[in-house]
């Protein structure tokens, strides 16, 4: 059994998750009133699949430039 693929499908789905429920958390503190479509979800959700996918795959920080030492 290989726990790489394993450890890069967790990652991928954990950061896939955190990152709709914090975007969806941040666009209603802007409005409250505003109804979530599925389109906004989904496109909140690649986002953080692409983030999580590579980051998992490859090891590297996708904001690496953005780090200070």
């Amino acid at each position: 059994m290989d726990l790489k693929i394993i450890k890069v499908s967790a990652i991928t789905g954990l950061t896939t998750g955190c990152t709709i429920f914090l975007g969806t958390m941040l666009a209603s503190i802007n409005n409250s009133n505003y109804i979530f479509d599925w389109r906004d979800i989904a496109f909140i959700g690649s986002v953080g699949s692409v983030i999580g996918a590579h980051y998992s795959v490859t090891g590297n920080y996708l904001f690496r430039c953005l780090r200070y030492y």
